[in-house]
């Protein structure tokens, strides 16, 4: 059974509109067959064998990559709106009709046997306790191409302990930590859905494929920022005719 938001603090969840998430694939398979000259190569191969395309040798060559790519693509695409089209439903759901999203694209990019792998963390603090993150592969992760989630009450038991002391070292915490996780198989169309409190990571990339997702991040407009500054951090999303009448008011 597909475990919810409010017992596990994290939920996989399928795309409603699966369109314009489309149409951002097809664009990044495109920029990178044109770049390294591939020809009428699959969107998957393309994505899960760009570091064998690319002969990415060394982690920065990695980064530029991404980084070259996030380029392309920041004046033609919003991935906060693509993700809130293709998942918005779960997003309303949770987080209501006004929200804040993040300002900037993010593109979570790890190669095989990559050093470039999310260390075991929480978000909140500095992001915000009242925040949503929505991870999602552009191609199918399993295994240690994908990501782990320590289950809510793990989490809450582990970082009241860490903070106590009850640990003699990190790895100490990081090991019983790593007992608790879920390593999730998530599928290209669905997304992994967490709270901030939640404590997560990935592994070195043992597969012989490259992963890319993107990661956004929602909160209720109304709902405290945590450490970020909101005027630079955040960007009113969406907002309900109520708040349109109260923000417009003439008096």
């Amino acid at each position: 059974m597909n475990p919810s938001i409010k017992t596990h603090g994290f939920k996989i969840i399928n795309s409603n509109e699966i369109n314009e998430l489309n149409n951002l694939k097809r664009y990044i398979t495109n920029f990178l067959s044109n770049k390294f000259k591939l020809n009428n190569k699959d969107p998957d191969d393309v994505l899960n064998n760009i570091h064998n395309y690319a002969n990415l040798i060394t982690d920065r060559q990695a980064n530029d990559l991404v980084l070259e790519t996030l380029k392309e693509l920041s004046d033609k695409f919003d991935f906060s709106e693509i993700v809130y089209q293709s998942f918005g439903e779960e997003i309303r759901n949770l987080l209501g009709p006004d929200l804040h999203a993040q300002k900037n694209n993010n593109i979570v990019f790890q190669s095989p046997n990559s050093n470039r792998y999310s260390e075991l963390h929480s978000d909140a603090p500095p992001n915000s306790e009242f925040e949503l993150v929505v991870w999602v592969p552009l191609v199918n992760c399993y295994g240690t191409k994908s990501f782990f989630m320590v289950p809510l009450e793990d989490s809450f038991d582990l970082i009241k302990k860490y903070k106590s002391k009850n640990f003699s070292n990190w790895n100490e915490f990081k090991s019983k930590a790593l007992e608790k996780a879920n390593h999730f198989e998530i599928n290209y169309s669905q997304a992994l859905i967490f709270w901030t409190g939640m404590i997560h990571g990935s592994l070195e990339n043992k597969t012989n494929e490259s992963r890319w997702c993107l990661n956004v991040r929602y909160k209720n407009l109304f709902a405290p920022c945590g450490q970020h500054d909101p005027l630079t951090y955040y960007r009113i999303f969406r907002k309900s005719v109520v708040t349109d009448l109260a923000l417009s008011k003439k008096w």
